[in-house]
């Protein structure tokens, strides 16, 4: 975003700061709202496979619900690249060439090594174990060819990864857009034919609608990768022989090679880079167990494991109630899925604006952009929160069933008041990645995954039933946002001077 405070000796004039407001809530739309509908999409894609599936016959239903443990090693693929996300962002602010060179380099390495480690496990493990547990020779036969498909998916998913952390800490957040929507395309588009086998394709079933899948991550991975993310994976890492990717470059008068600008188009500065950790250009980094990738990722990746535990043990805490209960909620954690995505998304695009912000070291923009973040945090919460409690028969898209329906009633409320604490918790998450406090916030995650949630879960299921259960996520996310925002204060107390930070 460039400075648009022309006044004389820098002052500003009394309109210019909201211009300047206007340009950062338009920088957080642009940067947001690809994300959004991105993550929409894959819901919509799960949908569309469960309906599919569904109509074909109950063994490949049951065969996709247990080779859904890919979902989990994707998950742990995703937190490392946010990871790698959040240091590129900080790299990107800076305009750190060589950083940002060894951030691709290590990072495509560890991505692929991990997704292809994942893969073989799954693929050569796994299916024995499911012939074991099954009890039937029929859907273990169908969960090991879906399980197996979607397994080898998983080094496509780290390369488009890739490539979509590098379009991020380029403000093209709308590459992911552009990916979800032709992943979506491609695999609705195969689904049914892989599926059922009209024609000349044989019926599949479960393993048909894991081939889809596999087909539509390798076709993503071949468009999106090869077109934002070659330097990626080209010797010159994020940096293409044109020049540094972040860094623009001024028209000289003469036609020579003009002047670096910074990523809001303004000259960069004399000073010298910046690492994404705020040291000044390091030297050769050690191995990668030991850089600043690894001690950011590695406790998200754990607090995405712990997230998928955690819904595990309160569903199977909540399926005492009865096929009811549990119907409902099944149906409230799905819109709170939903919710959870468009606030991620909004989260998502501050996470770009603020990394780049402070990696070029710019305390005044900084300062605006938090206010009006928290700002839209807050409103979207609200915004939603209204939508999920006042909004009509929600219940009844999901189910026709009377009982359950009303069942899901008061959760929806609960979930509509939850909405507003879960946004703000949202904001202070992305302000302590900003500061690379993922071990604080993998710490936080747990303490009230385990000392919040559950318990809470537990005795609210005791005294009032499945809403009692269902209260616990509102304490949760009360939990978390107190928590992740004193830790946030402490750090920013003890790293900058009284009144620095807002």
């Amino acid at each position: 975003m460039r400075d648009r405070h022309p006044g004389a000796g820098g002052a500003r004039t009394g309109r210019e700061p909201v211009a300047g407001e206007r340009t950062t809530l338009r920088a957080v739309a642009v940067l947001s709202v690809p994300l959004m509908v991105a993550g929409l999409l894959p819901l919509l894609s799960t949908a569309v496979d469960l309906a599919v599936i569904g109509h074909h016959d109950a063994t490949a239903l049951a065969a996709v619900a247990v080779g859904g443990v890919v979902d989990v090693a994707a998950s742990v693929l995703g937190a490392f690249l946010l990871g790698l996300r959040i240091l590129l962002n900080r790299a990107a602010g800076a305009g750190d060439e060589e950083q940002t060179r060894r951030l691709a380099a290590t990072g495509t390495a560890v991505a692929l090594a991990l997704s292809t480690g994942c893969a073989a496990v799954l693929a050569g493990g796994a299916p024995h174990v499911l012939e074991a547990v099954s009890g039937s020779e029929e859907l273990a036969g169908e969960a090991r060819g879906y399980l197996v498909l979607r397994a080898l998916s998983l080094p496509f998913l780290a390369v488009t990864g890739i490539a979509l952390a590098a379009a991020s800490a380029r403000r093209r957040t709308s590459v992911s857009l552009y990916a979800a929507a032709l992943t979506t395309a491609v695999n609705l588009s195969l689904d049914w034919a892989l599926v059922f086998g009209p024609g000349p394709f044989p019926a599949w079933g479960a393993t048909g609608d894991g081939l889809a899948t596999l087909i539509a991550t390798a076709v993503t991975c071949a468009v999106i990768g090869r077109a934002h993310g070659g330097p990626l994976l080209a010797r010159r890492g994020l940096v293409p022989d044109g020049g540094p990717l972040f860094l623009r470059r001024a028209p000289a008068p003469d036609g020579g090679p003009g002047k670096a600008l910074t990523p809001d188009g303004g000259p960069q500065s004399s000073r010298k880079a910046r690492t994404p950790d705020g040291s000044r250009t390091a030297g050769r980094s050690g191995p990668w167990w030991r850089s600043r990738l690894a001690a950011v990722s590695w406790p998200l990746v754990v607090s995405a494991v712990v997230d998928h535990a955690t819904v595990l043990a309160w569903t199977a805490l909540v399926a005492r109630g009865g096929t009811v209960g549990l119907g409902a909620a099944r149906i409230a954690l799905e819109v709170h899925l939903i919710v959870f995505v468009l606030v991620s998304g909004l989260a998502g695009g501050a996470l770009v604006l603020l990394g780049l912000l402070d990696g070029a070291a710019d305390a005044s923009r900084t300062r605006e952009a938090r206010r009006l973040l928290g700002l839209a945090h807050g409103a979207l919460g609200l915004l939603l929160g209204a939508l999920v409690t006042v909004v009509p028969g929600i219940a009844r898209v999901f189910t026709s069933d009377p009982a359950v329906a009303r069942a899901t009633g008061p959760l929806l409320l609960l979930l509509g008041a939850a909405c507003p604490v879960l946004a703000v918790a949202h904001y202070w998450i992305v302000r302590a990645r900003v500061l690379l406090l993922t071990r604080a916030e993998m710490a936080i995650n747990m303490a009230c995954s385990v000392a919040v949630l559950l318990p809470g879960a537990l005795c609210g299921h005791a005294v009032a039933g499945l809403p009692g259960a269902f209260a616990a996520f509102v304490a949760y996310w009360a939990a978390r946002l107190l928590l992740t925002a004193l830790a946030v204060r402490r750090h920013e107390g003890a790293a900058f001077p009284v009144g620095a930070g807002t």
